[in-house]
């Protein structure tokens, strides 16, 4: 059950957020490659440790250079799910070392240093995030689960971009 759950939070917390309203969308858009389509099919399948492989090898080929932050977000947030928090927080450090203002890798870095431990840190994350989006209902619930001593914040559903 528990894993199950992983699952369903990493699945909806990769990095897309389809809102409904046009003016609220946020698409990302990745060079399409046979080896992110099948992480993101993978990821959605519940095959993590698939999706993690083809995660590290859609970014090693083929991912557009404006679009690497969000590969190695997805890559932190499958990596979170599989429980190597540590891989977890290295692809979330590139990722933000790619895009210091990506809001999304501090928060997915936020969940894996509370889950290290790291409370200290993931705090400063979600605080960071929350600069970035303050109005933002993700990031708002990530600091109010850490200020309560929980953890865990989903935002939407991943997909394959196209581009």
């Amino acid at each position: 059950m528990y894993k199950a759950f992983k699952t369903t939070l990493i699945a909806a917390s990769v990095t897309l957020a389809g809102f409904t309203a046009a003016s609220a969308s946020e698409v990302i858009y990745v060079q399409k490659n046979a080896a992110y389509s099948t992480a993101v099919k993978a990821m959605m399948a519940g095959k993590l440790d698939k999706a993690s492989r083809y995660y590290k090898r859609a970014m090693k080929r083929g991912v557009a250079q404006a679009r690497i932050s969000e590969g190695y977000n997805n890559l932190c947030a499958v990596d979170y799910a599989r429980g190597d928090y540590k891989a977890a927080e290295n692809a979330c450090d590139k990722s933000i070392a790619n895009n210091r203002t990506y809001w999304r890798a501090y928060v997915n870095r936020s969940n894996v240093r509370a889950a290290l431990g790291q409370t200290v840190l993931a705090m400063a994350d979600a605080e960071k995030a929350a600069s970035l989006k303050p109005q933002n209902t993700i990031v708002k619930r990530v600091l109010a689960n850490l200020q309560n001593g929980t953890q865990l914040a989903s935002f939407g559903q991943p997909h394959e971009a196209s581009n």
